[in-house]
């Protein structure tokens, strides 16, 4: 009997969790890759996000199972936001009054400072070459990226890592189509077909012919970018399949729309009261990326990133304060019509 047990507990598998490196994208896109990273996480893998100082969406806050990587970036999270608020402007409100070229020009414009933003910060991660060493060392298993981000393809290519996207589509299906090599037939509608035959060009004159420059450059050798991030083994699709129009998908790419219909979190009983502590989160984030030897230099990096919060943003958080207050007292002595007014 003892030796039939000791031979089920040798036949026993073993599993450990996998080491995955994620590129992400920000705004919603990070918000969409959060979901499945936490799902990784809570299946026992663990995550290091390669991110910047200039993140407007990406919390660095060390936690269980997340590790962060931050590189410092010439530009700011207030011009991050800046370049998506114009173009959101203009594609809410000023886009429909326009001719299709001028429509063509405006959009490419604010892709530009879009792209130049994404540039920095891939010349910022190969730069870093004992980064890139240390990745090496640490033998991950998977590269994730959203390849609205692009770069972190070509860090899985350096290292020889599979590559894993994550997407809900592209504009005009461009991606899927010319680096998935999706077959995503027309429409017959004429505005569909001048759509896509739009954001090829786009795509073609803005993207690919610069980004190739890049990667050349990187590289050290001709590299197409869209043939490295055509090496993609798996394409995650952030919707279910039935909210598609009928067409052929590629067995490698997946719909993980479920992901996110999973029940929201509930709210803390009590509202952070102190958006001090959202300034010392942008004071950590910076610190992380300096080299601090004693206390003195630590002291001195604090009041120097203290100095340049702008006054725009730090005025917003400190004038969140009464409100947060109000809300607090009146979730706590609503009941009471005395407490209750004074919450008011």
């Amino acid at each position: 009997m003892r030796l039939m047990l000791l031979l089920l507990l040798c036949l026993t598998p073993c599993v450990s969790g996998g080491k995955v490196l994620v590129w992400p994208g920000e705004f919603s896109h990070w918000l969409n890759m959060k979901t499945i990273l936490d799902k990784l996480v809570e299946m026992g893998h663990t995550v290091t996000v390669i991110t910047h100082t200039a993140t407007p969406s990406v919390m660095t806050k060390r936690s269980a199972g997340f590790n962060f990587e931050i590189l410092q970036v010439p530009h700011t999270t207030e011009d991050s936001e800046n370049v998506l608020n114009e173009m959101l402007k203009y594609w809410m409100y000023d886009m429909e009054k326009d001719s299709f070229i001028q429509v063509f020009l405006k959009m490419s414009r604010a892709i530009d400072k879009m792209m130049a933003q994404n540039y920095a910060l891939c010349r910022a991660m190969f730069a870093k070459k004992d980064l890139l060493e240390k990745l090496k060392m640490e033998q991950y298993d998977v590269v994730l990226e959203d390849p609205m981000s692009l770069c972190g393809d070509l860090v899985a290519d350096v290292l020889g890592l599979p590559l894993v996207l994550t997407i809900r589509f592209s504009f005009g299906n461009t991606i899927e189509r010319h680096v998935g090599k999706l077959p995503s037939p027309l429409s017959f509608r004429l505005k569909n077909h001048l759509f896509c035959f739009f954001h090829d060009v786009l795509y073609h004159v803005m993207v690919w012919q610069t980004w190739d420059h890049l990667y050349t450059e990187l590289r050290g050798k001709p590299t197409k970018a869209s043939e490295i991030l055509g090496k993609a083994d798996i394409w995650l699709i952030r919707t279910n399949w039935d909210f598609e129009y009928p067409r052929p998908f590629l067995p490698n790419f997946k719909f993980v729309g479920g992901l996110h219909c999973k029940p929201s979190k509930p709210l803390p009983d009590s509202p952070d009261l102190n958006p001090i502590e959202h300034l010392w989160d942008v004071v950590e984030q910076e610190i992380r990326v300096l080299d601090v030897q004693d206390v003195q230099q630590l002291r001195d990096a604090i009041m120097s990133i203290w100095t340049n919060i702008s006054e725009e943003r730090f005025q917003n958080l400190v004038e969140s304060t009464p409100r947060r207050i109000k809300a607090a007292l009146k979730a706590k002595w609503g009941s009471n019509p005395v407490l209750a007014r004074r919450a008011k």
